[in-house]
């Protein structure tokens, strides 16, 4: 009698203790769900932002602009893009320069 009473506590302390793996597995799902949720907002948030600064860089350069693709990843490839948000002021300031003047200038500070 006291074997089978044993066997069966047992059973419900194994049982018991799926469930608080499960509960556990559960609540990490959900945890990365959101972190992933987060990500994808602040992804399209950047997507919304960088759009709206190309229409209105057009804008300010005269409403129409013609961009050659051609080799745009390769003509990237070699340059280093710097933005600055000026929240105070409602202002980005974007710099666009050559990895080589880039190092020059991280190097002494000032460039050539």
């Amino acid at each position: 009698m006291k074997g089978r009473i044993r066997k069966k506590r047992k059973k419900q302390a194994y049982i018991e203790a799926l469930e608080r793996g499960n509960e556990y597995l559960k609540g990490a799902l959900v945890r990365q769900e959101e972190h992933y949720c987060g990500m994808l907002k602040a992804a399209a948030v950047e997507n919304d932002l960088t759009e709206m600064l190309l229409y209105a860089a057009v804008i300010q350069a005269g409403g129409s602009v013609e961009i050659k693709t051609e080799g745009l990843a390769d003509m990237l490839a070699n340059k280093v893009i710097e933005p600055r948000a000026d929240l105070e002021n409602h202002t980005v300031h974007i710099t666009v320069m050559d990895k080589v003047k880039a190092k020059a200038v991280l190097d002494d500070g000032k460039t050539s």
